[in-house]
């Protein structure tokens, strides 16, 4: 029965390890990847915000019930308002960015806005706090 149970929890974290490897899943992979927050934002205000919470979009974007901000990285970030009702998208900013082990850099015309990031257990949320020494 102990070589079952041994066997059993090798085999779940071998597949857990290889769920969480593929996919651009997580925000150590985000190139293709597209993050939802709740929080309206626009130029102005994501200039001043200290903290932003991202969320991974796992559903179609069409399917979503309210009102949205949606971060799409790719070769550059494209940062949107998405109105459920009409299914619209709006362009906030489109910019170029960085990502390290632990910062996202965002390059604006004039200047560079630097956020540490930190995940949940999950890694499907992700938390933007400013780095107040950044964009100087």
């Amino acid at each position: 029965m102990k070589k079952v149970i041994f066997l059993f929890l090798l085999y779940l974290t071998y597949s857990t390890m290889f769920s969480q490897g593929f996919g651009g899943r997580y925000f150590e992979e985000i190139k293709g990847t597209t993050w939802q927050s709740d929080t309206p934002i626009s130029f102005e205000t994501l200039l001043k915000a200290e903290e932003i919470g991202l969320t991974l979009m796992e559903m179609d974007i069409d399917s979503l019930k309210g009102n949205s901000v949606l971060w799409t990285f790719n070769d550059s970030l494209k940062i949107e308002t998405y109105n459920a009702t009409t299914k619209a998208r709006t362009t906030i900013l489109d910019c170029p960015y960085k990502k390290d082990s632990q910062t996202l850099s965002l390059f604006l015309d004039e200047q560079i806005m630097e956020f540490e990031y930190s995940t949940v257990s999950s890694e499907a949320f992700v938390l933007l706090t400013k780095n107040p020494s950044a964009g100087k």
